[in-house]
């Protein structure tokens, strides 16, 4: 991968042009370089932020927090706030380190467009082979450890997305469990990642603590 001018950008040939440098993007860019004889341009409006500490560095998150510089600053017409879009590579995803697996329904209607049966047994495969696992211990001070689950069979531990859980939560997050608990009465998902996640339950990062916590 290279970084261009517009110029040489504007003068060279792809196959296929990608529209925005977010997560999507940039992994079906990944995807269809995987062919040497396959080139691709991805146009992004933010620019690359690699190697910045501001984005690379978990504790500095809140740098790029409506600063110019990675954050679009956008403003709502109707309601007097700013709306959170980051402004480089990776964007919201990177900015915030999530690693999240959705619902499997929610991808039912763009397999009905297809014309294809959807199931997890078939999407399954390609979240084990974008992640590779680094599994932190959480601090024995948390009541709710079964909050962040791991059931090996549903991580991958050769993929190239570095992820890992906080090894350390605040006391406030165990007394919402217990409010969650008290008041929902639906019982925590034993596997969160088997594709019917509920929300009660400790999302992974994309953090590789190997790196002395870096961003993956």
């Amino acid at each position: 991968m290279s970084i261009t001018q517009l110029s040489e950008f504007l003068s060279s040939k792809f196959d296929y042009p990608i529209v925005g440098g977010g997560t999507a993007g940039l992994v079906v860019a990944a995807r269809l370089t995987e062919d040497p004889d396959i080139h691709v341009g991805v146009i992004e409006a933010g620019g690359s932020k690699v190697g910045d500490p501001n984005v690379e560095w978990p504790a500095k998150l809140g740098s790029t927090l409506h600063n110019p510089k990675y954050d679009w600053v956008l403003e709502p017409t109707t309601e007097s706030t700013t709306w959170l879009a980051a402004s480089f590579w990776g964007a919201l995803v990177a900015s915030n380190t999530w690693h999240t697996i959705d619902r499997l329904h929610r991808y039912r209607p763009l397999a009905k467009a297809w014309k294809q049966r959807l199931v997890w047994a078939e999407l399954q495969p390609y979240y084990l082979k974008s992640e590779f696992i680094n599994e932190a211990k959480l601090g024995k001070e948390s009541a709710h450890p079964d909050v962040y689950n791991n059931c090996p069979e549903s991580h991958g531990t050769e993929g190239p997305i570095k992820t890992s859980f906080p090894n350390y939560r605040q006391p406030v997050d165990d007394r919402m469990i217990d409010a969650f608990d008290e008041t929902s009465g639906v019982a925590r998902p034993n596997d969160p990642w088997n594709g019917a996640p509920l929300e009660q339950y400790g999302h992974l990062s994309t953090i590789d603590r190997e790196l002395g916590a870096s961003r993956s």
